[in-house]
């Protein structure tokens, strides 16, 4: 009976340390896949090299600085609603002036009002007025002759929080919009005739939840869609 009992007892600690085995490899496993997904992907050498150069990213540098020197760009503030969009359309009117001749840049100041219904903050109307974008769309001119084909649209915000430049959150961002649209409109990264046109937005009103970005989805004229 002693020896049963010994062997029924050495049975449950194996069948014990089987189970603790098992979760053990499923947690291993799991942290594995966690760790494979959440790893960049290898960077692809069949790529055609970048064409943003170092001279581009002088440039974007140079974008940064000259907005944060406008300070802090709080909705409804002179240095947001007029210096930073007039800076944003003297770059790309620049940039207009040196296209391409098949390429058609457009420019346009936006400014909008409307209200939408959010679940932030457990729900809110978020009432706006006169919010600034300025938009860029890039187009080639083949692809105007056949009438405005839906674009590719890449957005970024000029406005800041209460008490920063925004830098990070979200000028530098703008200033490589303002350096793509260069890269976009004259040399060999110039879009092609099938490329679909790019529209830059960008941003006057993001930091106060997305009014900006409603306006311009609720923005009337052919620049906008």
């Amino acid at each position: 009976a002693q020896t049963k009992a010994n062997e029924k007892a050495k049975a449950g600690v194996s069948d014990g340390w089987v189970l603790v085995c098992l979760v053990a490899l499923a947690c291993g496993c799991g942290i594995v896949v966690e760790i494979l997904e959440s790893r960049p992907p290898e960077a692809s050498t069949t790529l055609i090299p970048s064409q943003f150069t170092g001279e581009h990213a002088d440039r974007a540098l140079a974008h940064v600085e000259a907005i944060c020197a406008m300070g802090c760009r709080t909705i409804g503030t002179f240095e947001n609603e007029v210096l930073a969009p007039r800076y944003i359309i003297k770059q790309l009117q620049a940039i207009r002036d040196q296209a391409d001749p098949n390429i058609v840049v457009e420019i346009a100041l936006q400014w909008s009002s409307g209200a939408f219904a959010t679940p932030f903050l457990g729900g809110i109307v978020n009432v706006y007025n006169n919010v600034a974008n300025v938009v860029c769309r890039i187009s080639h001119r083949q692809q105007l002759d056949r009438g405005r084909p839906e674009a590719v649209l890449v957005n970024a915000h000029f406005d800041s929080s209460l008490g920063v430049p925004g830098a990070g959150d979200d000028v530098s961002q703008v200033a490589i919009m303002i350096e793509l649209a260069r890269l976009l409109s004259s040399g060999q990264s110039a879009l092609q005739p099938g490329d679909r046109p790019v529209v830059l937005l960008f941003n006057g009103a993001e930091e106060s939840n997305w009014q900006a970005a409603h306006g311009f989805i609720n923005g009337k004229g052919p620049l906008y869609h």
